[in-house]
């Protein structure tokens, strides 16, 4: 909060830094006008134009002005350097009839003043549709409309979400859905539809606005304590031997399915892989996660390539499904079983992938013969800032700047013979 702003009143603060009340509205702050944002015609009512007396006079609402006018009038002299007048203005705005608050809603306004309007008017029921205005008013800033989305309630994120054109001007509105008090599963899979059929978000961000979802305790909805084998069935292979039936969201079936056009419904069951599968595959023996590495699908394999034990992790690689960017990925893990690394270096298909080979070197966890090696095979301009970097281990910077000294006594040696001839 800046100097230039007044709260009114001591609040608690949420994880957000957004600050409410205790029945769960916002905390009332406000924001003087700067002068270039106070219109003409409202100059004339503020010192030094205006004296003391008139100005008093004006914020006990005696001096008769337009609605709109007295209205923006109030809330330049709220920062009146006269604590008398000041406090006049604070009480008459506070007690502005609702129809001339809502029409203020509704015009072309200093964000500063919408947003006062709103938190200092912030009602659940909004009988008298003065939040509603401010939503809908494209003067309304974005850090209001992100203030609302944190604590409004159904009716208003209903309004909010469905302001399209908003979304798409400032789609980083489309974040502050995963935290919001209010937002229900199904209203933010249908923000996430919109957000990802207008490209406003991508296929990481709408996970990681998932993730927030279920982090502020929103999971409670739909996830239940779920036992290994009540959805990963033991049936019999093809070929006589013992074999696991996964559940759909597991399954590279299920990934087919992600790849389709965005739809709510599909968001939805993505959130409900993502509350128990990591937990689900924590609970499986190994014989399970061996299949699971093979069969899953990409989040099923991002999470066991990363497993502790290396023979389940290099089994992701057999996969069909996998693909170079996830091999990739991996071989810039730090965390990752350097058995794998060897495993993604002997393979020739990865290695003709030019950033799989740079992941590769650059990584602390591969070992020291496979980097030099596949060191060889990088760019000049990527050899010189390795043999530079610190965060590589010191073999292979040390390498690195060999490689470039050789390279550089070789030009040298050209530049001679040139000249020579």
């Amino acid at each position: 909060m800046s100097e230039t702003e007044k709260p009114r009143g001591n609040r608690p603060v949420d994880s957000a830094g957004l600050e409410f009340d205790d029945i769960g509205g916002l905390e009332i702050i406000y924001q003087p006008l700067d002068a270039a944002e106070i219109p003409l015609p409202i100059r004339k009512h503020l010192k030094p134009q205006a004296d003391d007396a008139r100005r008093l006079m004006i914020a006990k609402s005696i001096v008769p002005l337009p609605p709109a006018e007295l209205g923006l009038t109030l809330y330049c002299l709220m920062a009146d350097e006269n604590p008398a007048v000041a406090a006049a203005a604070e009480n008459a705005f506070d007690e502005l009839p609702t129809n001339i608050l809502r029409n203020m809603a509704t015009m072309n306004l200093p964000a500063k003043v919408l947003d006062y309007i709103m938190r200092n008017y912030y009602d659940e029921d909004d009988e008298d549709r003065i939040l509603e205005a401010v939503v809908f008013n494209m003067a309304t800033g974005r850090e209001t409309l992100k203030s609302l989305i944190h604590v409004a309630p159904p009716k208003i994120l209903e309004m909010i979400a469905g302001n399209q054109n908003r979304l798409i001007r400032e789609p980083g509105l489309v974040f502050e859905f995963g935290e919001g008090r209010g937002v229900t599963m199904g209203l933010l899979a249908r923000v996430l539809e919109f957000a990802r059929r207008q490209n406003l978000i991508t296929a990481e961000e709408e996970d990681r606005i998932i993730d927030k979802f279920l982090h502020r305790g929103k999971a409670e909805e739909v996830v239940e304590e779920v036992r290994v084998e009540d959805v990963v069935k033991e049936i019999v292979g093809e070929d006589g031997e013992p074999d696991w039936e996964f559940p759909v969201f597991m399954t590279t079936d299920y990934e087919t399915l992600m790849n389709m056009d965005a739809d709510a419904r599909i968001i939805e069951e993505k959130m409900k892989a993502r509350m128990n599968m990591r937990d689900l595959i924590r609970k499986m023996v190994v014989p399970q996660k061996l299949r699971l590495a093979v069969r899953g699908n990409m989040e099923a394999r991002k999470i066991l390539i990363e497993d502790s034990l290396s023979m389940v992790a290099k089994s992701v690689l057999k996969s069909p499904r996998i693909s170079k960017t996830e091999i990739e990925r991996a071989a810039s893990l730090k965390t990752i079983d350097p058995e794998v690394l060897e495993e993604i270096a002997k393979d020739g298909g990865f290695m003709r992938t030019y950033a799989i080979r740079h992941a590769l070197v650059v990584n602390p966890k591969t070992p020291l013969t496979i980097a030099n090696r596949l060191l060889s095979t990088l760019m000049e301009k990527d050899i010189k800032e390795i043999s530079k970097s610190k965060a590589v281990p010191a073999a292979v910077q040390s390498i690195a700047r060999q490689k470039m000294d050789a390279q550089r006594q070789r030009q040298e040696k050209r530049e001679k013979q040139k000249k020579k001839k």
